[in-house]
């Protein structure tokens, strides 16, 4: 052909190799856009959008609002391959979502046994517990899924000189525990603190409308009961904060101020849920469909196991605020409230008043770590023991009525439990 060299060959090669890396580059985008983000890739197991999202800077340990990483939705869809990539491009697999679960967790809940297998090779701790203080052995176990249990069994800590790593939630209600073992020794300290034992009385005997509120059906009873429950533990709690300012301890009394925060944001968010059960219910005698959505819970693309806690959303910080970490943790603190808004709009009251107390005792048990790590005086001390120890009586008292047994008030026995020793 006239004019063909080797010169202009090459050229041709070269702009024939340029096009094939432009048209490979553009396909790229064109899988990424094929979904509106990594996670939906993930969930969806596509490994050629996942590589391409990924090649193109997106952060492969991003949260999405139900706290998922990347990682976490590929094991709600039973993508192993797609885990693995994710793993080898940098996925943290012990990161947790807004409920507290890691990918093994999701994994036990969805049955995805390779998936599991995978991450647990990669080093996934089964040891690992979420909010709701559930270990993925846990979850296999109350979804009855043979082949996971025996998977983590064998994996689990005590097996091959594995050590445990404790609840921490356990801890705190163990702290709780070690008080209501010996309320005698309880009340032979208040007998040598007249104001302490004078201000508990007090409380004790405001704690009477909690209880009434407890066992007095009615139209409105769970706002009623509701409104009770945070004034009476505001109450105990400014009780608390009080005496801790009194003995100089500061961390005490700035914690006490974060769990009377916590109790407006858990119950704020049963009001949000009995809100929504009313508006459904209403429409319902209007003869309107209602819409199954619960107020400030995401649609999630595959909906989650009912073994498994859901995550709740939660408010990012703003750029110059701190996030606060361990007990006050935003997700610790909204799984708590999940917990309490979904026993609140149940039918079971013996139910909600055992998620009631489990978190309040939790809540003391801390507080009492607290302090203890202070050394502050016996005084103090005393003074969250007997919060302890007043709200355990009350709630065997609501139990005891619930079961059918005859209503005692609390001031048969002495207040909140104990009878008073000294002055």
């Amino acid at each position: 052909m006239k004019g063909w060299t080797v010169i202009s060959g090459a050229k041709v090669f070269y702009g024939l190799v340029v096009l094939c890396c432009i048209w490979s580059f553009l396909g790229g985008f064109v899988l990424a856009a094929e979904y509106p983000s990594l996670h939906a890739a993930a969930e969806a197991g596509d490994i050629e959008a996942i590589s391409a999202m990924l090649d193109q800077g997106n952060d492969v340990n991003l949260r999405d609002n139900r706290g998922y990483t990347p990682v976490i939705a590929a094991a709600a869809g039973g993508h192993a391959k797609a885990v693995g990539l994710l793993l080898q491009r940098g996925a943290d697999l012990n990161a947790v979502d807004n409920a507290g679960n890691t990918a093994l967790h999701v994994g036990a809940a969805y049955g995805q046994v390779d998936v599991c297998r995978l991450l647990l090779q990669n080093g996934a701790r089964v040891d690992a517990r979420n909010y709701a203080g559930l270990s993925p052995l846990d979850i296999a176990r109350s979804a009855q899924r043979a082949e996971l249990i025996a998977l983590f069994e064998a994996a689990s800590p005590g097996a091959e000189g594995q050590q445990a790593v404790q609840d921490p939630n356990q801890v705190w209600r163990e702290e709780a525990m070690k008080v209501l073992r010996d309320p005698n020794a309880l009340a032979s300290r208040l007998g040598a603190n007249k104001d302490l034992y004078d201000a508990i009385t007090s409380l004790g005997t405001a704690a009477r409308q909690e209880i009434m509120a407890w066992v007095q059906p009615s139209r409105t009873q769970a706002t009623r009961l509701q409104r009770a429950i945070q004034t009476q533990i505001t109450a105990e709690l400014e009780f608390i904060r009080k005496v801790a300012g009194q003995e100089g301890a500061k961390a005490t009394v700035a914690d006490v101020n974060q769990l009377i925060a916590a109790w407006d944001q858990r119950l704020k968010m049963v009001s949000d849920r009995l809100r929504e059960q009313r508006r459904q219910e209403m429409a319902q005698m209007r003869g309107r469909p209602t819409s199954t959505r619960r107020a400030a819970v995401p649609e999630t693309p595959i909906p989650l196991p009912p073994v498994l806690p859901q995550p709740v959303p939660i408010a990012a910080p703003g750029p110059n605020v701190a996030t606060p970490k361990g007990y006050f943790d935003p997700a610790r603190i909204a799984a708590d409230g999940r917990r309490l808004a979904e026993a609140w709009v149940g039918s079971d009251v013996q139910q909600l008043a055992s998620e009631v107390n489990d978190v309040a005792m939790r809540d003391l048990g801390y507080l009492r770590t607290v302090a203890g790590k202070e050394r502050v005086t016996e005084r103090l001390l005393t003074a969250i023991d007997a919060v302890m120890v007043m709200r355990a009586k009350r709630y065997s008292v609501i139990a005891q009525y619930r079961q059918g047994g005859q209503m005692v008030e609390p001031q048969q026995t002495g207040e909140g439990g104990w009878r008073r020793q000294g002055p």
